[in-house]
């Protein structure tokens, strides 16, 4: 069972039934079933495998978008301790540290790092 933090102000997570061979770890971007006929984003906040409700009662994940965690471990404390703290709901709180395309479950546009060195031919030149 994976507790799902959505953007919605409520202060709880949602639990959805993971898949057979499915994988997540938390900190880790979920699609899920929400209302009706709705699709969200969510960010998985624990994976157990007890849940409140009964099991038959819960919908699945739809996709697993990341294979790791969006957040650094010292962040990923640091917004759950802030969402504690403030007593604000989680989700609001996860989803606001995100850039907006992955809020928008899009992958995150890695630009090439580029780094610029002294030759050793630069290196000797008396400046």
């Amino acid at each position: 069972v994976a507790h799902v933090a959505l953007p919605v102000p409520l202060p709880r997570t949602f639990d959805y039934l993971l898949p057979e061979g499915m994988t997540v770890k938390a900190g880790c971007r979920v699609r899920v079933p929400f209302g009706k006929q709705q699709e969200r984003i969510g960010i998985v906040v624990s994976v157990s495998d007890a849940s409140e409700l009964p099991l038959n009662e819960l919908k699945a994940v739809v996709e697993v978008l990341d294979s790791e965690p969006v957040f650094t471990h010292s962040v990923w404390r640091l917004l759950l301790w802030a969402a504690d703290y403030y007593h604000h709901p989680i989700g609001d709180v996860l989803f606001h540290a995100l850039p907006i395309l992955l809020r928008q479950g899009r992958p995150a546009a890695n630009a090439p790092m580029w780094y610029w060195f002294a030759t050793e031919q630069g290196q000797a030149v008396d400046l």
